[in-house]
């Protein structure tokens, strides 16, 4: 299964790094991680990588144990047998336990039939996350930390990061989420199972006690089990500010566990304790020198630390930062496209291009790499390149409307504003006639407007500034069907008392609004001044009564339209009577 990051929100990481030296490592008391000057010697090295190694295999063993999960099991078992560095494990007994433990996990591991399911879900989740968050700042509302920004590049490095870094934190909530989609003999442990996994736990007690002894190490640095099932539940806990209290009391106890310091810095992230959070990754830094290889964790905390840099100013720190991103991690999706879009935001538009023609050619979130190259084809003033994507997307019928204006706003192009108007032409609105009191108001939304997790639209009516909700909702083949009962008089709409209706759509914390001029339609009558001079002999009577008839019958088959005139989505404002050109006046 792919390692994830943080909307979407996708999956628990374990550290992994490569061969790094601490760059001024923090100096601990003695019951803390060894200080940086007293472990360069080859003999403290070795010791330290073995209680490294050995702590590392009991977490992911715990969290194994803890979550009961066949894909925790089967992320751990990728990440001990793919980000090991064996070469620098100069002690039998920890090579032999990781032997036991891959042949233990292997006979649990899941059918690959299952973990393609398990992918495929949660990849859906991320790709859903992803573009529901660039709606929300292609569209200029809220979303996290941004507000009111341009969807540039710049805003995608934050929108990702944000996004990812959410379907990390919400690791648990996601997998509940999945539960209910599959069945529970899938990704349940059984009780055989966990009674295997209880047999190698007991042998790192006999493993530990023959390291520390070999290179006499404090037993302090030995994780015990009670402490990774403590810090397991902390990093449950959804409450950030309580979390991250809890976290900082921790620090003694686990400053050999590098995942320890990956969860503390992503927790000072998410509060904006800027000094807490380089502090951590400092530590992470000179705990892992040569044990562990590709690092998906260490590739966040880097890309998290972007957040203190202006792309305007220090482009050549970010681009060290991209390049040790890159290095190693260099097969993460997901930190693909938070590279790309950063190297966008620095100016350099080949690489971004790039690297999210990979993920599309790795068929790994394709619409959203798509999506992420229309802002990179906007600040490159790619107009060809941009205009293929747009219209491909539009043939595929892979955007929704409100994503279509977000577009038409960013770069109009004739395709969008042609598919906009039809858009726009396919609500349908009319006027139930009701027996007692006012009408009913019923308008019918095409789906096209939400394209999914359509429970979630609301569509309010505007009338006279006050605005309603729909009385009942209901869900059709390809539409919405909004009713407002007794809310409008078609009396008074035809003698123009109310001039001008507003529908107000909700979707994804979007607010959009079309306003429709009411005009009437009548029939032609007879007008009393343009009669014919033969009808001079008829009484005057007889005429007034004719002309009057004829009034009223076309006042009985005068025909209500509702013209739509303005559509305004966020702070992009649409003249719908003007070929969908800007609005010179928004309100």
């Amino acid at each position: 299964m792919i390692h994830k990051i943080s909307y979407f929100t996708y999956m628990a990481l374990v550290g992994l790094t490569i061969n790094l030296s601490a760059e001024g490592g923090v100096a601990l008391q003695s019951n803390m991680v060894v200080d940086n000057t007293n472990i360069q010697s080859e003999s403290m090295r070795e010791s330290k990588n073995a209680v490294l190694a050995l702590n590392y295999l009991h977490a992911s063993l715990n969290k194994i144990k803890m979550y009961n999960d066949k894909r925790v099991l089967e992320d751990e078992y990728d990440n001990i047998i793919n980000n090991i560095n064996l070469t620098a494990i100069n002690d039998k007994e920890i090579v032999d336990i990781i032997t036991k433990l891959m042949d233990t996990l292997s006979a649990f591991r899941l059918k690959e039939m299952d973990k393609e399911r398990f992918k495929k879900i949660y990849e859906q989740k991320l790709q859903s996350a992803l573009s529901d968050s660039l709606l929300q700042v292609g569209a200029n509302i809220k979303s996290g930390v941004l507000i009111g920004q341009v969807m540039d590049p710049t805003t995608a490095v934050i929108l990702i990061a944000n996004s990812t870094k959410n379907a990390y934190k919400n690791y648990t909530s996601t997998q509940e989420n999945a539960k209910d989609e599959l069945a529970e003999s899938m990704w349940k442990l059984k009780k055989n199972d966990i009674s295997e996994l209880n047999k190698i736990r007991k042998e790192f007690l006999i493993t530990y006690w023959k390291i520390m002894k070999r290179y006499n190490i404090p037993d302090n640095w030995r994780i015990t089990e009670k402490q990774l099932t403590r810090f397991v539940n902390v990093t449950k806990e959804t409450d950030e500010k309580k979390k991250y209290r809890q976290l900082l009391r921790m620090k003694n106890e686990l400053a050999m566990l590098p995942t320890f310091w990956f969860e503390l810095s992503l927790s000072a992230h998410s509060l904006g304790e800027k000094d807490e959070e380089l502090s951590d990754i400092r530590q992470y830094e000179a705990l892992n020198q040569k044990l562990l290889r590709h690092n998906a964790q260490y590739s966040l905390m880097l890309a998290n630390s972007t957040a203190y840099l202006d792309p305007k100013i220090q482009q050549e720190q970010i681009q060290n930062i991209l390049q040790k991103i890159q290095k190693i991690d260099p097969r993460n999706p997901e930190r693909k496209l938070f590279v790309a879009m950063q190297y966008a935001a620095i100016g350099d538009v080949k690489k971004a291009e790039k690297l999210l023609n990979e993920n599309i050619d790795d068929n790994f979130l394709p619409l959203v790499s798509k999506k992420m190259k229309l802002k990179v084809f906007i600040k490159s003033q790619q107009t060809e390149a941009y205009t293929s994507i747009v219209n491909e997307l539009l043939e595929q019928q892979k955007l929704s409307v409100l994503e279509n204006l977000a577009y038409l706003g960013d770069f109009p192009i004739a395709s969008l504003v042609k598919e906009v108007k039809k858009d726009i032409d396919d609500i349908g609105i009319i006027i139930k006639k009701s027996l007692y009191g006012k009408d009913h108001l019923v308008v019918a939304l095409p789906k096209g407007w939400v394209l999914k997790d359509i429970e979630d639209a609301k569509l309010f009516l505007i009338l006279n500034k006050d605005e309603i909700k729909a009385d009942s909702v209901e869900i059709e083949d390809k539409f919405l069907v909004y009713t407002y009962k007794s809310i409008i008089s078609e009396d008074d709409l035809k003698e123009k008392k109310i001039k001008q209706i507003t529908l107000k759509l909700i979707y994804k914390e979007i607010p959009t609004k079309i306003v429709y001029d009411v005009k009437i339609e009548k029939p032609t009558t007879v007008d009393e001044d343009t009669k014919e001079n033969n009808e001079s002999n008829e009484s005057s009577f007889l005429r007034s009564l004719f002309v009057k008839s004829s009034k009223a019958y076309a006042e009985y088959r005068s025909e209500i339209k509702f013209l739509p005139s303005k559509i305004q989505m966020g702070d992009k404002c649409f003249d719908v009577l003007n070929n969908l050109t800007k609005c010179k006046d928004v309100k």
